[in-house]
């Protein structure tokens, strides 16, 4: 399966729906590949673009957490809130009149594997929200730490 699944042609043809209704989740390893989660988290985020999304109760079957915190692009209009639910229907910030601005291999994992199909036909291959929140459960110290500490300070 590649990495990128891209067809700039059919994303315009659809006018970018997808991007409009909500961002992709990012996997930990879009935001650090190696080093410090937690200073690749703080970073992304402050930058406005990103930010903490969560999946209501545990991803995990059998867990016990009443949410799991993951990362995800900022929606326009709420951009450099830390935390911010978003149940789809808004349009994620890096997507603009061209397009997407983030170049492919720097994109979140789902929009990388999402593949543009003809009529809006598209086909993920990736787990969702759920998927991204999985990912992220062992790092929820993290995230906490890192929503505390951004909305404790400007």
């Amino acid at each position: 399966m590649p990495e990128v699944y891209l067809n700039l042609n059919q994303c315009r043809a659809c006018l970018n729906r997808c991007c409009e209704r909500y961002p992709g989740a990012a996997y930990p390893e879009d935001v650090a590949s190696e080093g410090d989660l937690l200073a690749a988290v703080e970073a992304a985020i402050r930058t406005g673009k990103w930010c903490l999304d969560c999946w209501e109760g545990d991803p995990l079957e059998g867990g016990t957490l009443s949410k799991c915190y993951f990362v995800r692009p900022s929606v326009k209009g709420h951009e450099g809130e830390v935390f911010h639910r978003s149940w789809g229907g808004a349009a994620c910030c890096f997507l603009s009149p061209t397009g997407c601005e983030l170049l492919p291999a720097s994109r979140p994992r789902e929009c990388r594997l999402f593949e543009p199909k003809e009529g809006r036909q598209c086909i993920s291959h990736c787990e969702p929200k759920e998927g991204a929140a999985l990912a992220w459960r062992p790092y929820q110290e993290i995230l906490e730490t890192v929503r505390r500490t951004l909305e404790d300070k400007p």
